[in-house]
């Protein structure tokens, strides 16, 4: 892929009323729940879930981590079945710290439960062509379970992918473990260094993958993807990706989390934090699907761009290719980096984007445009553009001096479109709206851009409004 050209540039004002209410705000409503691979549903249909990897009985604000360091979960509203200890035996295999935890894996039977106990396991570790719930947390006597005060860590030890999983037409769970020491496979162009997962229903859910790190010398510019999770599918596939902490983990591109072709995808409540890809397109999450879900998420201090030279787009969240369809809803973006355009969120390549009640604040500044958000068409003779719908959205503290200004909304290319309605835009530099290189000027109504919004409080994060507050009814709170 080249780089994206900007040129042409038309510079647009802040298209928008400042005092008038916009109508009904469906509020913290995040409508239906998505199914996911074991049947249970992801949406604001049951209990919070948990933090750390906790089993779901813990709670964390709706808006995802604190901004402290810490890395607690967000409430995603998911319902997951609860996992108990079970007695050992049959179909229920234990395995302790020194227990060929391979084996196991390899001899359960379609259909078994593997309870892994506190403690550190050493290697790489796989399964294919099998249902399996395969669990962490329990103590040792496999009585009680608690993954976030009894850590199991699979470490790969700079071996390569730590968790190898290929479900075609079976169903998996995979949950409680802290993944860390990837370094990625050859065989898989060093792709999911933490967790390499295709085909199939698998869910993901409660894990820590933290520091999984693929040599630089092993980076492909365009095939390395993934160091935290990779997720391969077909149109079958369904991969649900809920309440993780997927952090500083280092690849190509869509560092934290990569997808390819996998008919349905879901990322739910994951803390994605840190992650570094030295490619050019998609530093913390870089999506491939036709139907892809991205809700409460807390996206934050995801970079994307080579060492050298640094040349890259999308360092939060990448959309990628014609036939990509993404609903985003109750996400977080903050301190993405992107050197050249596009920092908190980027749509490319002819992919469809809806975003609503989305909170984006303190993305990097970055050399040309879209600090916030960017829009781009392929890189075609015939371009094809993309498109992006932004409703009940917060874009708020971008105060950038960049090269194109549209540190809110940039559009780039041939037939790419940008709609925003019922959202709030705040000190986002000049001309937080923008066009260039034959993209379509974003189409701006009911949209609050001023006077003050009176955030409570926005050095700490905290975007929402106070009482008597002009921008009432619009944005994200």
């Amino acid at each position: 892929m080249r780089r994206k050209a900007f040129s042409l540039i038309l510079l647009l004002g802040a298209c928008s009323g400042s005092g008038t209410g916009p109508g009904a705000n469906p509020g913290d409503d995040a409508g239906p729940g998505s199914t996911l691979p074991d049947g249970s549903t992801a949406g604001n249909d049951g209990g919070p879930i948990g933090t750390d990897g906790a089993a779901g009985d813990g709670t964390a604000p709706r808006d995802g981590a604190p901004d402290d360091g810490s890395t607690s979960l967000p409430d995603a509203g998911v319902t997951l079945p609860p996992i108990v200890p079970s007695p050992c035996g049959g179909k229920i295999h234990c395995v302790r710290p020194g227990d060929d935890l391979q084996g196991v894996l390899t001899a359960a039977a379609s259909g078994d439960t593997v309870q892994v106990a506190e403690g550190t396991f050493t290697g790489t570790f796989s399964f294919t062509g099998k249902s399996l719930l395969v669990a962490g947390g329990f103590d040792t006597t496999f009585a009680t379970r608690d993954p976030a005060a009894r850590e199991t860590k699979l470490d790969g030890a700079a071996k390569g992918s730590v968790l190898t999983v290929s479900a075609d037409g079976f169903t998996v769970r995979v949950d409680g473990f802290t993944i860390t020491g990837g370094s990625g496979d050859a065989g898989n162009g060093y792709s999911g260094a933490g967790i390499e997962c295709g085909l199939g229903k698998v869910t993901l859910s409660y894990n820590r993958v933290v520091s999984n790190v693929v040599a630089a010398s092993n980076i492909d510019p365009t095939g390395t993807r993934g160091g935290g999770i990779v997720a391969n599918g077909n149109g079958q596939s369904v991969i649900a990706i809920v309440a993780n902490v997927i952090q500083g983990n280092v690849s190509g591109r869509g560092a934290g989390v990569a997808s390819s072709d996998v008919g349905t995808l879901i990322l739910d409540g994951n803390v994605i934090k840190n992650n570094r890809g030295y490619s050019d397109h998609g530093g913390g999450v870089f999506i491939n699907s036709p139907n892809a879900t991205l809700r409460a998420n807390w996206i934050e201090g995801n970079e994307i761009g080579p060492a050298v030279n640094p040349y890259g787009l999308g360092g939060g969240v990448y959309i990628h290719q014609q036939g990509t369809s993404a609903h985003l809803s109750y996400n977080t973006y903050t301190r993405n980096k992107a050197p050249s355009a596009g920092s908190g969120f980027f749509v490319d390549n002819a992919a469809v984007a809806t975003l609503d009640h989305e909170l984006f604040y303190a993305n990097a500044c970055n050399e040309k445009s879209g600090a916030a958000m960017l829009v781009d068409a392929t890189d075609t003779s015939n371009p094809i553009g993309s498109a992006l719908t932004v409703s009940y959205t917060t874009v708020a503290d971008h105060p950038c001096n960049s090269t194109y200004d549209g540190n809110g909304i940039m559009v780039v290319g041939l037939g790419s479109t940008a709609t925003v309605s019922h959202s709030l835009f705040w000190n986002n530099g000049a001309n937080q709206f923008a066009m260039a290189a034959g993209g379509t000027a974003p189409a701006v109504s009911s949209t609050f851009t001023s006077p003050d919004p009176m955030f409570v409080d926005p050095a700490s994060g905290d975007y929402r409004l106070k009482s008597g507050s002009p921008a009432a009814g619009f944005g994200r709170y």
